[in-house]
């Protein structure tokens, strides 16, 4: 019976969460409203979306010393084990107290991005979760090339007469 009632009132509830670009200035940000119930994995899809990226990459959650992603066998032979993103879902991390996750998408381009959950909210049964509600700063394009093409980007789009301008 406990169990039940804490089902429901975790699909009544959600969490505003915080979406940052890790080493960016200005800071580029987007906080969304995520239901408890979501998994790594559909929070996953909810930075994709948030950022603009096109789902194109592999990701990576760090909490608590743990990975969460999609495993792979031949990452668990490497450095640490990996779990499930698609099971592992974000109530079970907030009821573990933890606040703040490590996100990082393409690992060639290394989007680190800084996760941090707010505190829960009573879902409206009028809106569709989850969404995003806030946010600044234009995040870079798929396959810009990091940080340095980022960079790179902003100055030739911004420089008609850059070199690179029309091709980017």
């Amino acid at each position: 019976m406990q169990s039940a009632r804490l089902a429901a009132e975790l699909r009544r509830s959600h969490r505003p969460i915080t979406i940052q670009l890790d080493d960016w200035q200005p800071v580029i940000w987007r906080r969304a409203e995520v239901p408890l119930t979501a998994t790594l994995n559909a929070l996953h899809d909810v930075i994709q979306a948030a950022m603009t990226f096109d789902d194109y990459h592999l990701f990576e959650f760090r909490a608590d010393g743990k990975r969460y992603a999609i495993p792979d066998p031949e990452w668990h032979s490497l450095r640490d084990r990996t779990y499930s993103a698609k099971t592992m879902r974000l109530g079970t991390l907030v009821d573990r107290g933890i606040t703040q996750l490590a996100y990082t998408y393409d690992f060639g381009d290394d989007w680190r991005h800084t996760i941090t959950i707010e505190a829960i909210a009573d879902a409206d049964p009028a809106v569709a979760y989850p969404h995003t509600i806030d946010g600044a700063g234009r995040a870079p394009p798929e396959d810009v090339g990091g940080i340095p093409g980022f960079e790179l980007f902003l100055d030739a789009i911004a420089d008609p007469k850059h070199e690179q301008h029309r091709e980017l």
